[in-house]
């Protein structure tokens, strides 16, 4: 019994759709209404900010789950024919790879989307925001290397798309 019966080629397919998500987030950063940025404390664009750190979290996760399950897909391959106890470990190590993938990289993903789409929706969603997390995401993030929201949405979309080609070819 699992709680991801899918075959892992699906799985990386949709790993590949939640970073596909995060970058459209990311890159949408670049059209925000101006009355919009007016309100930000940084410009998104120019600098590291708190969502952005975010998603870099979120995408991370993805990144290297679906990395795990591509290495297990690799594995499972290699060690056939195997015993009963290598398949119980590489069905275990399927099914962490997919939990911690799609509940801690999949929620803190969509939890950027979330964030970000809040700043589409203009001075009054930010305020809005801001009253209830009491501290700005859209602040200013201090990272020992540049980050920029185009730089890091462009390395979500490859990303997802490394992780669809390698679905297409491990099915």
């Amino acid at each position: 019994m699992s709680t991801f019966d899918q075959r892992i080629p699906r799985k990386l397919h949709r790993f590949g759709w939640l970073l596909y998500l995060l970058a459209a987030a990311l890159l949408s950063l670049a059209v925000l209404p101006p009355a919009t940025e007016a309100v930000l404390p940084v410009d998104p664009l120019a600098n590291s900010t708190k969502v952005l750190v975010l998603g870099l979290i979120g995408g991370s996760v993805v990144v290297a789950m679906g990395v795990a399950l591509i290495l297990n897909a690799l594995a499972a391959v290699r060690l056939t024919p195997m015993d009963e106890s290598t398949a119980e470990s590489l069905l275990a190590l399927e099914e962490m790879a997919s939990l911690i993938g799609f509940v801690i990289g999949g929620v803190v993903t969509l939890l950027t989307v979330g964030i970000v789409a809040v700043a589409h929706g203009g001075p009054g969603a930010v305020d809005a925001l801001l009253v209830v997390t009491r501290t700005s995401p859209y602040g200013a993030a201090p990272l020992p290397f540049p980050l920029d929201s185009t730089g890091a949405g462009v390395t979500a979309w490859v990303a997802g798309l490394g992780l669809h080609l390698a679905g297409v070819l491990l099915d």
